[in-house]
């Protein structure tokens, strides 16, 4: 199965199966957050993965220290809204002279909130390096309707999810969500 988004019209142009709640999750952030480079649906143990493209290489030291303020800033986070925080991993790799920052969470403690906390937290420490695709501006109206739709998915989706892993990504404007075979891991 795969679905693209149409940048002009943002409507979904489905292939196969009709789209699933995760896929629409991802398809949803995408749209919602031009930052996000790609977000995965890992199955087996239920988590989002989200991959921010940065352009400079980071030495590890420096990784570390975004790292622990990602994870201090979430945990206060937490403290003040009651909410757990479940699984977290930040990680990167370096893609020549682009990094790749991946940060993981699972699906069952979320929320959008706090992830637009993440996401701000990489705007203001990777600033101008931070690869962000120019897409058409949301409205006031639409990005309010967009983070109704995150918000009611993610309750959704806290149960059982898909069986294979969903991959949504942004390329020439479009947002577009693949099934990955899991012998391809």
């Amino acid at each position: 199965m795969w679905g693209e988004v149409l940048p002009d019209s943002r409507s979904v142009v489905l292939s196969g199966e009709s789209i699933s709640q995760h896929a629409s999750l991802l398809v949803s952030l995408l749209i919602r957050y031009n930052e996000i480079d790609s977000v995965r649906f890992r199955p087996g143990k239920a988590q989002l993965a989200f991959s921010f493209m940065v352009r400079q290489r980071y030495a590890e030291d420096d990784f570390q220290a975004f790292e622990q303020m990602v994870s201090s800033y979430l945990e206060t986070y937490s403290h003040l809204s009651g909410q757990r925080i479940g699984h977290l991993s930040v990680g990167s790799i370096t893609l020549g002279e682009y990094t790749q920052v991946e940060v993981t969470r699972d699906a069952e403690s979320l929320s959008r909130e706090e992830l637009s906390l993440i996401i701000s937290l990489i705007r203001q420490h990777f600033d101008t390096n931070l690869v962000v695709e120019a897409a058409v501006a949301l409205r006031d109206d639409e990005r309010l309707l967009q983070d109704e739709l995150i918000d009611d998915i993610l309750a959704d989706v806290r149960g059982e999810g898909p069986r294979q892993e969903l991959v949504g990504f942004r390329e020439s404007g479009r947002v577009m969500v693949f099934t990955k075979n899991r012998s391809t891991n």
